[in-house]
């Protein structure tokens, strides 16, 4: 039914006690001076509420029996801190959706100018919560947002912030970018509001130019996954992290990206790690450091865009070699007590499987060549070394792949390689 604005109140009338499940929208501009008094006294079975371009409801005990809430582009009366209550008081909360955050310059002088943890434990545990999305406009927001709130482990999480508005400028320095990146959109501290970050074991992170906007998606999955999909992995919980920046900043942002890889799962027992982008704008050091914080990894997938076909992949077995041929006692800063070398341990040595889509230049494969051999003489072994989207960049890059195929023999159970097209004329 679509109506007019100024028929909301008399529709309304004295409340609609009864009703279970209300969806709202306005197809004109927000009217701030609207207001259908959605109230738990006029609304007491009021279960499910989803509201769009619209005044959001201040009543916090609406907010206390709410099962389902979605605020899409609403209007806030409450300010910072009184969404934070009322989001509170939500303990019947299992789906959460909101599509631009309430201003948090709103708050008092006391919200804007203090940390998030001076206030000790966070201000909101929603303890039903299955889905939680919420989308922002600014990253310092989303920030300061995600502090107040404890997650769940068990909850489905999608946070998004539009970033079209920041445009940093690109460098080539190894110093990674924290304005526009995975780690400024989360809490100064995830581990204290988002447990989930330390249980992932698959994440796949992608970095695209395109329009500017940052992504974090999690996922846990519950026991109906296992009955659906009996043969599935009742422990694998995953998360994908997206990063699509401005076509003339996504070189700058490989590096950031790796280093948030690093600094949003450092804990977790990541076994799966999917990297798409232009990898030519990594560095051997981010790699380095990827690839010491995930020593349990099983599978490696190094992707890139379609319309993206220079990728260089060499950094990235580069840096794999590296995490390798440190020496022990370096990273840890202990020294040798016999003053003898200390001993190499060979990274990721869990690796099984690697799939790599790039172009096949001979520094590519040389690297892929160093890096395999020399982890093959120390016994780690990978099943699956699959390159048959490694595309030769030239002959001389060619007759090195070939190559490559009698030199891994015995470092690589199985390998694939691309197949070269023939050359018309035969031969």
């Amino acid at each position: 039914m679509v109506v007019k604005s100024t028929a909301l109140p008399p529709l309304f009338g004295n409340g609609m006690p009864l009703l279970e499940g209300l969806y709202l929208r306005s197809y004109g501009p927000v009217d701030h001076n609207l207001d259908v008094c959605l109230t738990s006294q006029r609304f007491p079975r009021l279960q499910t509420l989803e509201l769009v371009n619209t005044l959001a409801p201040h009543d916090l005990s609406l907010y206390a029996q709410l099962h389902t809430l979605e605020l899409n582009h609403c209007y806030h009366i409450l300010p910072f801190e009184g969404f934070l209550n009322a989001l509170a008081a939500s303990v019947q909360l299992e789906e959460l959706i909101i599509f631009i955050l309430p201003d948090i310059s709103s708050g008092s002088e006391r919200t804007r100018n203090l940390g998030p943890f001076l206030y000790g434990a966070p201000t909101v545990l929603l303890p039903r919560l299955r889905t939680f999305t919420v989308t922002g406009n600014s990253i310092a927001g989303m920030s300061r947002f995600l502090a107040h709130l404890y997650l769940q482990p068990s909850a489905v999480l999608d946070i998004h912030v539009d970033a079209r508005g920041l445009h940093v400028p690109a460098d080539d320095s190894d110093t990674p970018n924290t304005t526009l990146s995975y780690s400024a959109m989360l809490p100064p501290d995830p581990s204290a509001t988002l447990p989930s970050l330390a249980m992932a074991t698959a994440v796949c992170t992608r970095i695209q130019e395109s329009s500017g906007d940052c992504q974090l998606r999690y996922e846990y999955p519950s026991p109906v996954d296992s009955e659906v999909l009996p043969d599935s992995d009742p422990q694998v919980t995953t998360a994908t992290l997206s990063l699509q920046l401005h076509h003339s900043q996504g070189n700058a942002f490989m590096r950031t990206a790796l280093n948030d890889l690093v600094r949003c799962f450092r804990l977790s027992p990541l076994t799966s790690l999917e990297v798409k982008g232009n990898h030519a704008y990594g560095t051997v050091a981010a790699w380095e450091s990827v690839f010491r914080a995930f020593p349990l990894l099983e599978e490696l997938v190094i992707d890139s865009w379609f319309g993206d076909p220079l990728s260089d992949v060499t950094v990235v077995f580069r840096g794999l070699h590296a995490a390798s041929t440190s020496p022990v006692d370096v990273r840890s800063g202990s020294g040798s007590p016999s003053g003898d070398p200390p001993a190499l341990e060979v990274a990721c040595a869990n690796l099984q499987c690697v799939y790599v889509r790039g172009m096949g230049l001979v520094e590519a494969y040389e690297a892929l060549r160093e890096c395999f051999r020399w982890r093959g003489e120390r016994g780690v072994v990978v099943k699956v070394l699959d390159l048959t989207n490694l595309r030769d960049q030239d002959a001389a890059a060619a007759d090195v792949r070939s190559a490559l195929v009698e030199d891994l023999q015995g470092a690589v159970e199985t390998l694939r390689v691309y197949s070269s097209p023939k050359r018309r004329g035969g031969g």
